[in-house]
């Protein structure tokens, strides 16, 4: 048995990974240079162009610390069950749980994004035709920016539009994404699947 992601949270990756795909007559801010545009425009490209690792490295030390502990508290409560085996097939080439605890931060949070993409490779699809406005940033004292943009996407007939915000904390002279809220709730979701407690 293998652990599924609701559909909602899987649409939020897509939408996220899309950030990076210009609209007509919106320039895209450039990759290079320390500015909160520069970090997200080089951490969604490359998300966009498949590049997990790099678009790992993108992420603040910070979130990368707390993805990983997290999840590993999940593994713990999974080993317990007998479920671990669950666990650690959304993880892409990892073999046992020894394997994933040596991973350092960036490694295990690629291992992680990686695996999700790979169990539901429908996503890759909902990449191609999405469409970006972005509405703006707000900071949020000297060193977090949210920048908030809207994401569309047409599955079959339909129209899906959602309203998403990016947020950037400060790391030395640059800036690096936290994690997103469908990541956060995907990893408490997780958490009480398998019994982890806080």
């Amino acid at each position: 048995m293998r652990f599924a992601p609701p559909h909602s949270l899987l649409l939020g990756f897509a939408i996220l990974a899309c950030v990076a795909h210009p609209l007509p007559g919106y320039s895209q801010p450039p990759s290079e240079g320390n500015t909160p545009e520069a970090s997200a425009s080089r951490a969604l490209t490359a998300l966009k162009e498949d590049r997990i690792a790099d678009f790992a490295e993108e992420m603040h030390p910070e979130a990368l610390a707390s993805m990983k502990a997290t999840l590993l508290e999940v593994v713990d409560a999974a080993d317990k069950k007998g479920r671990v085996a669950e666990v650690l097939s959304i993880f892409k080439n990892v073999e046992d749980a020894g394997e994933l605890r040596e991973l350092d931060d960036v490694r295990f949070f690629t291992a992680f994004f990686a695996g999700m993409l790979k169990l539901q490779p429908r996503i890759r699809d909902a990449f191609r035709g999405m469409t970006l406005e972005v509405v703006g940033h707000v900071p949020e004292g000297d060193d977090v920016v949210h920048v908030v943009y809207r994401g569309t996407a047409t599955v079959g007939n339909v129209k899906i539009s959602k309203m998403s915000v990016m947020s950037l904390k400060a790391d030395g002279e640059t800036w690096r994404m936290l994690l997103t809220g469908d990541i956060e709730g995907m990893a408490a979701m997780m958490k009480l699947q398998f019994g982890a407690r806080d």
